[in-house]
């Protein structure tokens, strides 16, 4: 039996950071991960001298300083900074993000029924102080008017999130710096054609100068290694037992206390629930995640990502993700390279080549492969099976009954999947801090 303080189960950002500060504590600290390449969504994988998110695009950001000076602090220097070059593609029409804030770039007559449509939003929320959305699709004609849901918001969110938007829950969206909420004077100013700036936390991003977004995951891991993190690879968590005031996992681990950040359906499974808890944790939604490298010859855009509402396209989102570091290429002067993003729902099976076909059929089709002027010199896929959890409105009751028996149980939960929110990287880092603090002043 190999024994300590701590179990962490799952070893992605959420695990590591929190046996980094149970370290830091001085806690004994024995993390399980169920892959044995470690890095969970933040991995990076390089081939032919191209780096590649390979589970899509990701940035440095937050609007709490404190949280991003210390996730700057890992990195230790091996940091570049960006002034945010981000688009929505409208009507072929590159509008910078957000969408809101660049009206200035469309035509008078689309901006003036823009305008109009979100004021009439404005008077009908003054109109009626105590209105609350119920769903996304409330939530986006109620802030922003019929005219931005229309040509932006409804059809992009419906492409990421493959439901009805109906049955999407709001309570994700007030997260702090999850979603940009409007501020009606900067949207009439970019109605009347003055260009404004919006979601300015994310104005100004970092990124890591070398190794891809998995040199911020491997730079904790260098510190939890020397610190004496026992962590075990490979090792799927099938048991969770307590016994007496212990935990023991899969018969062979044991520890005074239990985290978990692995899927919260998973970790009911594995803990062997009643069965009205099970049956509650299949209601539990997300999406799964397919990401398409393309590595391609000639200098990218100056640009760094592009969101994608046309229903006709396939993906979502793309990156220039050789933008984001002068590294992720062999030459930035001679190739470039790109993230393509494609939400897809549990129930439907992954054809890769045809995936493939269609991320590129439409990056030609966007002109995206033509503003490199070279060819395709190699594409690939990865494929992750969560990526985003899902507040809809019966997932979100089913989370809550849900933590209610965690809490009963004595397990302590982190992280995206852990808790099952679609949280930021500082939104983690965050929360791993004020549970081990939590913790130690216990």
């Amino acid at each position: 039996m190999i024994t300590g303080d701590f179990i962490v189960l799952g070893c992605g950002w959420a695990g590591i950071l929190a046996s980094y500060y149970m370290l830091k504590r001085g806690l004994s600290v024995t993390c399980i991960e169920r892959e044995f390449t470690l890095g969970g969504l933040l991995r990076s994988e390089v081939i032919k001298g191209f780096t590649f998110d390979i589970a899509g695009s990701h940035i440095i950001f937050s609007r709490n300083n404190e949280s991003l000076q210390e996730i700057m602090a890992f990195l230790n220097g091996n940091i570049v900074k960006h002034y945010r070059k981000t688009f929505v593609l409208i009507n072929n029409t590159a509008v910078p993000y957000p969408f809101e804030n660049g009206l200035s770039m469309l035509p008078p007559s689309m901006r003036a029924e823009i305008l109009v449509s979100f004021i009439e939003a404005l008077l009908e929320v003054y109109r009626n102080p105590d209105w609350r959305p119920r769903n996304l699709r409330e939530w986006i004609y109620g802030y922003f008017g019929r005219e931005i849901a229309r040509l932006y918001l409804e059809p992009y969110n419906e492409k990421i999130w493959k439901r009805p938007l109906d049955e999407v829950d709001v309570d994700w969206v007030f997260i702090p710096g999850r979603l940009p909420v409007p501020d009606w004077r900067d949207v009439v100013r970019s109605g009347a054609g003055v260009p404004t700036e919006g979601y300015r936390e994310q104005a100004i991003f970092y990124y890591p100068l070398r190794g891809g977004v998995q040199a911020l995951y491997d730079s904790v891991l260098e510190k939890v290694s020397s610190m004496g993190l026992r962590l075990v690879r490979g090792i799927e968590v099938r048991e969770v037992r307590r016994v007496e005031d212990r935990w023991i996992v899969n018969g062979v681990f044991e520890g005074r206390k239990l985290i978990s950040t692995i899927p919260l359906n998973e970790l009911v499974e594995a803990m062997a629930a009643q069965e009205d808890i099970v049956k509650i944790a299949k209601h539990l939604d997300y999406n799964s995640l397919a990401v398409v490298g393309v590595a391609l010859e000639g200098k990218a855009p100056d640009m760094h990502w592009v969101y994608v509402p046309d229903r006709s396209i396939v993906f979502h989102r793309y990156s220039w993700i050789s933008s984001y570091s002068p590294y992720n290429t062999p030459d930035p002067n001679r190739y470039s390279s790109i993230l393509v993003e494609i939400s897809i729902p549990p129930a439907i099976e992954v054809n890769p080549e045809r995936l493939v076909e269609e991320s590129l059929e439409g990056l030609k089709k966007l002109g995206v492969i033509s503003e490199s002027g070279g060819e395709i010199l190699f594409s690939k896929l990865w494929v992750h099976r969560y990526a985003y959890p899902l507040h809809t409105i019966q997932s979100n009751k089913a989370r809550e009954r849900l933590m209610e028996f965690i809490r009963e149980s004595g397990v302590m939960v982190l992280g995206r999947w852990g808790t099952w929110r679609y949280l930021n990287t500082d939104k983690i880092l965050e929360e791993s801090l004020r549970l081990v603090t939590n913790i130690n002043s216990r």
